[in-house]
């Protein structure tokens, strides 16, 4: 500190050394604060410099936006934790660059946030699902994996944390305890798509059914063209479209599904989907790519105009061999598999249309 021309000139390197600590300094030039001199003639002569006072509070608000964000990282989800559930010859495929972060529950948050998973939803290969409710009141739902297989649960958990798009189901957070391994999802209300065309006797207008096809489309396009990890999803069907309030639909179930984070195609010896939605080719050899989604989207289609299950028997042969064999014949030979409900005269040029895709 120094007197020259009754002005005291302060130099603050030191601060701009502690703002260093925070990883904060690189954005911020080391400024002298020049302060005048105590004056019994000038009044106002104890002001700092207005644009230093500005400088030297937006140091102090950065440090501490910047010690929040530590503590938040403390409660956050460690990818890391996650890789070393998976076997280390495999992890290299599992690699992935999140988009979006999600919450770290302890068992005892998901204890209470279910009521002890008082209320069931669904049972699956992998898991249990609960329904909960978070601290400001929102809905979600708890998958509970079974036996707790930690590799299961890891694969999913980097998949599913990977994507985020509208029509895919939100990944909340997930629990890494011990004997815990639970995954937190947002709540979807009206079930899934195999119930409303299966096992309700709803009417499903054709627009509906066109929107809910529209909009597993686009959320397939995405994973498999828009995402900086290519994600194949490997269990399409309608029961794993879930459909909010408004019926829209939400991809879920990520226990399948596979990262292709590399330009080779994936090889696997194990079975991947569900009978009757499966690619006959891959079948064969064993090949996955994102032709194997395509083909259980095309089931999924035929679904939503026949309203018939995939698995259905017609003259002795699978109702999805049935169709596309007859549909080779011309569009006459495959009018009698529509859902009566939607076919009609003036929606028949919409479902012939909707049939040239599920071929």
């Amino acid at each position: 500190m120094g007197v020259k021309n009754n002005l005291v000139v302060t130099d603050y390197y030191w601060f701009t050394r502690f703002s260093g600590l925070f990883g904060i300094n690189s954005a911020l030039p080391e400024v002298p604060i020049r302060i005048k001199k105590r004056n019994h003639k000038d009044q106002g002569s104890d002001f700092c410099c207005i644009d230093h006072l500005l400088w030297l509070s937006s140091v102090l608000l950065k440090a501490i936006c910047h010690l929040y964000e530590l503590h938040c990282f403390h409660r956050s989800y460690s990818a890391n934790n996650t890789m070393e559930f998976i076997q280390e010859g495999d992890r290299s495929k599992w690699m992935v660059h999140s988009n979006h972060s999600i919450k770290c529950f302890t068992k005892g948050d998901i204890d209470r946030m279910t009521n002890s998973y008082r209320t069931c939803l669904g049972r699956g290969a992998f898991g249990e699902v609960y329904e909960g409710v978070l601290e400001d009141g929102s809905m979600i739902a708890v998958k509970r994996f079974i036996h707790n297989v930690k590799e299961n649960f890891a694969k999913e958990l980097i998949v599913h944390r990977e994507i985020n798009h509208k029509n895919v189901v939100r990944l909340i957070g997930c629990c890494e305890e011990e004997n815990a391994l639970m995954l937190v999802t947002e709540y979807v209300a009206n079930g899934n798509l195999s119930d409303l065309l299966h096992d309700d006797n709803r009417p499903v207008p054709l627009d509906i059914r066109l929107r809910i096809a529209i909009e597993c489309a686009e959320a397939l396009a995405y994973m498999h063209s828009h995402m900086y990890t290519q994600v194949i999803h490997g269990d399409i069907k309608p029961g794993n479209i879930l459909l909010d309030s408004n019926f829209h639909a939400k991809l879920s179930d990520f226990g399948m599904s596979r990262v292709a984070n590399t330009d080779k195609t994936l090889h696997t010896n194990n079975v991947i989907g569900s009978i009757g939605y499966m690619d006959p080719l891959f079948a064969l050899d064993g090949r996955l790519t994102v032709k194997y989604d395509v083909y259980s989207f095309g089931v999924v289609l035929l679904e939503l105009i026949a309203r018939k299950k995939a698995t259905t028997v017609v003259d002795n042969v699978n109702i999805v061999y049935a169709f596309t064999s007859a549909l080779a014949r011309g569009f006459g030979g495959v009018r009698w598999m529509f859902d009566a409900e939607i076919a009609n005269k003036d929606n028949m040029k919409v479902v012939e249309g909707v049939c040239k895709g599920s071929r």
